[in-house]
């Protein structure tokens, strides 16, 4: 079989699939959609119209989306997922004589974008605390002169924040386009950059229904943009990427995002109360913008440990133990109040019984 040269040289996504009873490595909310919003879905599926295709210019969703932030519907597109739009924007970059910026260590799904668009991948490192270091990005930009430069904020799986007056100084200096990617903003307590579309032309934003607004079932995302870059990008969107039924739930969702609040602040709540104790119990952590927790330990050998402890007690979480880039560390998803105590309970029966 014939194929590109480039494909068997890509690494393949992976997730747990081990059965688990706990499963907090996937960074899903802890919760279902509120259940009041529930219901209006149910009605809304009773009377839905299967046999037809969806609207191909989903501009429902769009238009509902674009009000939430001053933006024109011409502002918005939606995509199968936010990977897909990640995708989407790698392509209209495509060709090995351009370059596209991305961090490391961060989502590990930017360089196979990349790739597949035969984009030559340009890693730029984070700060020993996997923070941005602006100073030193403006100057990478400089040298590399690359067609796309590409943020994760909060950071993944890491969940550290850049403040938008630092990327703002980024924006300031700098005119190749931006794409932030926004997947778990509404945890950060409103360090969005969506007021910051309307002064900076090359900016492009990127956000999910899949973690705050637990519908990761869905793969629903969007994109937020000049309408010269959605109608770029509309160019080489494949026809119906979303289903109508999706487009439909997500449309309900946007304009009940209210319903959200509390158990947004819950799983914020929680995230708190599971960083202090991880603290106590000797572990280092990193100040989470996020529904998750990134901690590491004193070696490799204790974390990979502590990560077989969990996993014998079915407990799913994503170990980087192997990974010394990201010190050897656990990414442990927010569960429920209930899960997070189990957890908890189990990580200080371990400290406790390995003497630390």
């Amino acid at each position: 079989m014939k194929i590109r040269k480039d494909i068997d040289l890509l690494p393949s996504y992976s997730a747990n699939e081990f059965q688990a009873d706990i499963i907090l490595d996937a960074n899903e909310s802890a919760f279902n959609i509120p259940l009041s919003l529930q219901n209006i879905i149910a009605d809304l599926i009773k009377n839905y119209t299967f046999n037809r295709y969806p609207p191909i210019n989903a501009f429902n969703l769009r238009t509902t989306i674009a009000k939430r932030y001053n933006l024109t519907a011409n502002e918005v597109q939606v995509g199968n997922g936010s990977s897909s739009l990640i995708a989407n924007v790698c392509q209209l970059f495509a060709g090995s004589e351009n370059k596209i910026l991305y961090p490391a260590p961060s989502f590990s799904m930017y360089e196979t974008y990349i790739r597949l668009a035969q984009c030559t991948p340009v890693a730029y490192p984070l700060t020993e605390n996997f923070d941005l270091d602006i100073p030193a990005l403006i100057k990478k930009i400089e040298l590399e002169q690359p067609n796309l430069v590409i943020i994760c904020n909060p950071n993944n799986p890491t969940g550290n924040l850049s403040k938008p007056e630092q990327l703002e100084l980024l924006l300031q200096n700098t005119s190749c386009p931006i794409l932030i990617d926004e997947a778990y903003i509404e945890f950060s307590c409103n360090k969005s950059m969506t007021a910051y579309l309307e002064h900076y032309p090359q900016l492009i934003i990127l956000r999910t229904f899949s973690k705050a607004y637990a519908l990761a079932n869905l793969r629903l995302g969007y994109i937020l943009g000049n309408s010269n870059f959605i109608e770029l990008l509309n160019k080489i969107i494949l026809p119906y990427p979303v289903s109508g039924l999706n487009l439909a739930i997500g449309n309900c969702v946007f304009e009940n995002l209210i319903l959200y609040q509390a158990q947004i602040q819950t799983i914020i709540t929680e995230r708190n109360r599971v960083n202090e104790a991880l603290q106590q119990f000797g572990f280092t952590t990193i100040k989470s913008a996020t529904n998750f927790i990134f901690f590491y330990g004193a070696s490799a050998q204790q974390m990979q440990s502590l990560a077989t402890t969990l996993a014998q007690a079915k407990i799913a979480i994503r170990n980087f133990t192997n990974n010394a880039t990201l010190k050897h560390g656990i990414r442990l998803t927010i569960g429920t109040p209930n899960e997070n105590t189990q957890v908890l309970q189990l990580i200080k029966q371990y400290t406790v019984q390995e003497g630390r």
